[in-house]
């Protein structure tokens, strides 16, 4: 609906409509606009407060190797210039899915002006002859106009029953209000749209989602978010925009734009101006048409406006002069199946040798319960890192150790471990890979996730610097102080870390002598060997033969260290002594 400044169409009211005071000119109905991969319907008059409007719920969801179409006609017989309060019957269009393809689901809307709501319509058919449906869901909305409650009404039913291939697909048989306060005011309304989902082996994953209601709204933006998905990693998306109303005279402006924003960004064509999407058209035809008084169904690309891997996307319809009323929206997207994470940590982590695990969460983000192949694998240098299995609850191991099978329902996340061996040998980086895939669609992209992590060989670089005092002494009875000083000059800390030192033969080792300065953070405990290969001798006095104080039985001489040995250029040094007598 709309101002129309000047003569005002003999038998109509004169009108004010908005903010304000009333000034001349007559109210009028319009048009909507469309969107590539979401269906809205929007049934059209000046709202600027919806009374009694329910927003946009959910209502179907399907996935899989699927796409849609759209088809839909007025029953508007007159433009806004003309009889904008005539209406037909019945209209009709033509509806087709390609060759090959599986019908999946068709759904059926109608909407209309009028007090009184009419839930039921004749749906005619290529073939099988008309048939009486009833509408599974009815909404209002009504806004309120000089007096008068302008009330809309729009009826939702699922009609894959009656689908009888393509053809020429008709609605007529419900009644609307033409008469005063609709024509006056040129808000009469009265039109329908289908929606046939459809498969196909040779599509791409995708989920299609229908949301509707009713909302009627002017001077103001309505906002709907999109959620309950996961964008694939090179999106693919259409949107697709039912609405009732729009004119193609009336534009936005500059206090009031009309505009159709998906994600910050505005959707236009040919057929649909940026700043006049409601406009009375269909582009889901070709060509296009551009006469559907009342009646906007158009579909837009949205591929550039999803992120890969999003989660959620927004919808914003902003309206001016021109009132319409949103009823559905519906959104195609080509989606993930599985998410794995972490994709990726910011920091190195080191690995001694030894054998280590790695935790990966696995999600299904498909809309089904499905197993989940899991394939894990390193990216490194060979023999860097050797893969051993994958463990967690419920999952059952492959015949390999790099791979497994889980069941995960729709939504689950579930934590899995990696085992890994790390060998003996130098520093090198590498990556734990896990992989992820739909076991329903093992070969699609979409269908499959990645998560990886770095971890980094270990090899400390330790050197350990030996010294004894006094030195060249050789006399029988004299104690000699032996010295070590280790230090880590890797790029790493150096975790459990064992020094040994040998005993010469020629010396009895005393008791007590030992002593140790360790950095910050580390302790170290010493023991002994008698015969150079197990420790956990304990010293005595006077063992084998050594004078009391003294024990020739000692043979070696090791301390576990606890803590990091930190690395660097120059790092804190760990020192050990003891003291033995020559023989």
């Amino acid at each position: 609906m709309t101002f129309r400044s000047g003569a005002v169409r003999p038998g109509r009211q004169s009108r004010a409509w908005g903010r304000g005071a009333a000034t001349g000119g007559v109210f009028r109905i319009g048009n909507a606009g469309r969107a590539a991969g979401l269906l809205i319907v929007i049934i059209g008059l000046l709202v600027s407060s919806p009374a009694a409007a329910q927003v946009l719920t959910l209502a179907r969801q399907h996935e899989g190797t699927i796409d849609y179409v759209a088809v839909g006609n007025t029953h508007r017989t007159g433009s806004n210039s003309g009889d904008a309060c005539a209406v037909a019957n019945s209209s009709t269009a033509n509806v087709a899915i390609p060759t090959g393809s599986t019908l999946v689901a068709a759904y059926l809307y109608w909407a209309g002006s009028g007090t009184t709501t009419d839930a039921s319509v004749t749906l005619a058919r290529p073939s099988g002859g008309a048939v009486t449906v009833n509408a599974e869901v009815t909404s209002v909305s009504t806004y309120p106009y000089n007096g008068n409650n302008l009330r809309y009404f729009g009826g939702f039913v699922d009609v894959t029953a009656q689908w009888r291939g393509n053809g020429t697909y008709g609605v007529s048989n419900f009644t609307v209000s033409t008469g005063n306060p609709y024509c006056d005011v040129e808000g009469v309304a009265k039109g329908w749209a289908m929606f046939v989902v459809y498969s196909n082996p040779a599509f791409p994953v995708r989920r299609i989602q229908l949301r509707h209601g009713l909302r009627a709204f002017r001077q103001a933006t309505e906002s709907v978010n999109l959620t309950n998905f996961m964008a694939a990693d090179e999106p693919e998306a259409r949107v697709t925009f039912l609405l009732y109303e729009g004119d193609a005279e009336i534009a936005g402006d500059a206090q009031y734009p009309e505009q159709l924003l998906f994600n910050g960004s505005p959707f236009s064509d040919g057929l649909n101006p940026a700043a006049n999407p409601y406009n009375s058209t269909i582009n889901t035809t070709v060509p296009g048409r551009s006469n559907v008084y009342g009646v906007d169904l158009d579909t837009y690309n949205a591929s550039s406006y999803f992120t890969p891997r999003a989660r959620t996307a927004a919808v914003a319809l902003s309206a001016g002069g021109d009132m319409v009323v949103l009823q559905t929206i519906l959104t195609s997207l080509s989606v993930s199946l599985v998410n794995v994470t972490p994709d990726g940590l910011t920091v190195e982590e080191s690995r001694l040798p030894g054998r280590y695990s790695r935790q990966f969460t696995v999600e299904n983000v498909s809309l089904t319960g499905d197993n989940a192949d899991l394939l894990s694998s390193v990216t490194a240098p060979a023999g860097l890192m050797v893969l051993d299995s994958i463990t967690g609850p419920g999952v059952t191991r492959g015949t390999r150790g790099d791979s497994a099978r889980v069941f995960l329902a729709s939504g689950a996340t579930l934590n899995v471990l990696v085992w890994y061996t790390v060998p003996v040998g130098t520093g090198a980086p590498g990556l734990i890979n896990l992989q992820a895939r739909s076991a329903t669609y093992p070969t699609l992209a979409p269908a499959q996730d990645t998560g990886y992590t770095q971890m980094r060989r270990v090899a400390p670089r330790l050197t350990i610097t030996k010294g004894v005092t006094p030195a060249n002494t050789l006399s029988p009875g004299t104690d000699l102080t032996y010295a070590m000083q280790v230090r880590n000059v890797g790029e790493f800390a150096a975790r459990g870390v064992v020094v040994t030192d040998s005993v010469p033969p020629q010396v009895a080792f005393k008791l007590a002598s030992v002593t140790q300065a360790l950095p910050a953070g580390v302790t170290a405990v010493a023991a002994y060997s008698s015969d150079g290969v197990t420790f956990g001798y304990t010293p005595v006095a006077g063992g084998c033969g050594a004078p009391v104080g003294y024990d020739a039985c000692v043979r070696r001489l090791r301390w576990t260290l606890t803590g990091d040995l930190a690395a660097g250029t120059s790092p804190p040094a760990a020192n050990f002594t003891f003291v033995a007598r020559i023989r």
